[in-house]
């Protein structure tokens, strides 16, 4: 009888309040938004969500020490377009605007970026002439204060250690807790968490951030990888269909974006590699030589950086959607081969997707990558259906390089961009025209680097 009081108690403590200390904005559709709450410690707690009408209804949340004291709660039962304040106790914890209807013609403008060391207080900028050290994260000083619809981390939100061998060394609750570290110390980038708590955002990863450097879908820590990224956000449900991994898709209007997880099916060229000082280190990149035009390909090319059931995934939704404008979205540069470095072209796969794209004729297909710590916008001249735009957005705050060279014969032609400057990127949509696609290259003082529109008439 003496324990009874006591378990009470414990049933007690479980319930415990918890209130707000953390709060981002996820997924967002016409009518719902999905919000990830953390707290100091495990409990429960209630949210209001004050609509356009000055109504308040409840939004009850429990979190969890097994997932880091945080929760995903969806909030369903709202208006397109409209604002939305998420409180608690009477104070804003959060806000959002829903987007519009599927289908709907609405501007649209999303934001998107990769490459940031969160703990770094300096970072290098190199240059054809030299280096230097600038401040870190100049970038979000003005970011910080920008308007999107939504908000794209497109990999490498923060670096793990960089050899696999580091990874094997330690044990898996060391693994998990680096995790949690950077990711905590990613939303104690000033800017970043208020930033977040007012702006749809989205994420997928590259290879630091799901792992060591060129990682693959060999990566023992990978599971690892996927709980923090689940847990630490609030993407749609991803790897559906049996695809595994963090893809997912997201329709805003009249555009459907496809994030694509190019880790976790990705095949590996070799378990082990020598280093010049002898070491033998996990590797995962294949040779590759420059052609005479000025592009690199792998003479033994891997086979799937994307696998059968990601590439079956996509190739489905291209068809079947009915958008103005498809973007693919990915870590690695996809169309780029004028570099040495991690992309596309080292996988027999892309020429069978370009292959299938052409002979599909898949309308208005653009796409957007990260990885090489510059802004870059591309076109693919040869092999698809119609000229094929890339933007690349890499140095939200890391290393910067200059721009890859582009000589006059290769097929890929980098028509605007910046290397060796911090940046971010935009899409903007402006459905009058039939449609125009304006990709956009923005530095740390919010002065425009590049930009191109492209018109949905000229991708059929």
């Amino acid at each position: 009888m003496r324990a009874l009081p006591l378990l009470l108690l414990v049933a007690s403590l479980a319930r415990a309040e918890a209130p707000v200390a953390g709060l981002l904005v996820g997924h967002t559709t016409h009518d719902r938004v999905r919000i990830n709450v953390r707290t100091a410690g495990p409990g429960e707690g209630t949210l209001e969500i004050v609509g356009p009408d000055g109504k308040a209804r409840p939004v009850p949340y429990a979190t969890t020490e097994e997932r880091a004291n945080r929760a995903v709660v969806d909030i369903d039962g709202l208006s397109p377009r409209a604002p939305y304040t998420l409180r608690q106790g009477g104070s804003a914890v959060g806000s959002v605007r829903t987007m519009p209807a599927p289908g709907a013609a609405a501007p649209l403008r999303i934001g998107f970026g990769s490459c940031l060391v969160p703990q770094a207080e300096r970072a290098p900028v190199m240059r054809h002439d030299g280096r230097e050290e600038i401040e870190n994260h100049l970038v979000w000083k003005h970011l910080a204060s920008q308007e999107f619809d939504a908000w794209l981390w497109i990999g490498d939100r923060f670096y793990l250690p960089g050899l696999h061998e580091q990874f094997e060394a330690a044990g898996e609750g060391e693994v998990r807790r680096t995790f949690w570290m950077l990711q905590d110390a990613l939303f104690a980038v000033p800017g970043v968490a208020p930033f977040s708590r007012r702006t749809p955002s989205y994420v997928i990863w590259d290879d630091h951030d799901y792992g060591p450097n060129n990682a693959s879908g060999h990566f023992a820590g990978k599971g690892i990888a996927l709980d923090v990224l689940r847990d630490g956000f609030a993407n749609p449900p991803m790897g559906e269909g049996g695809v595994g991994g963090c893809s997912f898709r997201i329709t805003l209007g009249q555009i459907d974006l496809f994030l694509l997880d190019d880790r976790w099916h990705r095949e590996c060229a070799a378990l082990k590699r020598a280093l010049p000082d002898g070491r033998e280190v996990h590797s995962c990149t294949p040779d590759v030589e420059r052609r005479p035009d000025g592009t690199w390909h792998a003479p033994k090319p891997l086979g799937a950086m994307y696998g059968e059931k990601q590439m079956a995934w996509l190739r489905d939704g291209l068809t079947a959607s009915k958008a103005t404008f498809k973007v693919v979205v990915g870590g690695n540069q996809m169309l780029s081969d004028i570099h040495r470095f991690e992309a596309w072209y080292q996988f027999e796969e892309r020429g069978r997707f370009l292959a299938w794209l052409k002979e599909e004729r898949v309308p208005g297909v653009v796409f957007v990558s990260g990885d090489r710590h510059h802004g870059e916008i591309g076109v693919l001249r040869e092999g698809g259906p119609y000229p094929l735009y890339e933007i690349t957005s890499s140095g939200l705050g890391a290393v910067v390089y200059p721009l890859d060279e582009d000589t006059p014969e290769s097929p890929y032609d980098v028509i605007g961009g910046k290397g060796s400057v911090q940046n971010y990127g935009v899409l903007e949509y402006d459905p009058a025209g039939g449609g125009v696609l304006t990709l956009r290259l923005v530095g740390p003082d919010g002065a425009e680097l590049a930009a191109h529109a492209v018109r949905a008439e000229d991708l059929r």
